[in-house]
């Protein structure tokens, strides 16, 4: 005879009760977090989607003019956000125009999207944004 089937009915009652609350308040807690982490992808997405916006508008003069040293200015204000690791700005011919850090590998985008994207690698946030004047591609 097991120590379950000695239990009076009462215990018994008791003892599926909280297991099935314990059960309940665990997968309450796992959609909770899934929530919360789905969320915090969402506004990083947000935010900097944003942030590559800015950047793109502020780069259409350097990128229309062939300056590389004002882009690469721009560029660097990236390191008042210490989320970002790094950055590249890549002329109409998808050749790199500037980086950040200045000496980054950033990696070569063998095709340039034609519009903006997010993309999670593992915890990693991609971001292109492409960088127009006038509806012209500049890079």
């Amino acid at each position: 005879m097991t120590w379950l089937e000695k239990l009076p009915i009462r215990w018994k009652l008791v003892l599926v009760t909280v297991a099935t609350s314990a059960i309940v308040e665990l997968l309450a807690l796992g959609a909770i977090v899934f929530v919360l982490y789905h969320n915090h992808r969402v506004q990083q997405r947000q935010q900097f989607a944003v942030e590559a916006r800015v950047l793109a508008a502020n780069l259409s003069a350097p990128l229309a003019f062939g300056d590389r040293l004002a882009a690469h200015r721009y560029l660097a204000t990236l390191r008042a956000n210490e989320e970002i690791a790094m950055s590249g700005a890549y002329g109409p011919d998808g050749a790199l125009f500037a980086s950040y850090p200045a000496k980054a590998a950033v990696p070569h985008m063998l095709k340039a999207p034609t519009r903006a994207r997010q993309r999670f690698q593992g915890s990693t946030l991609t971001v292109w944004q492409p960088v127009t004047q006038a509806k012209n591609r500049l890079g």
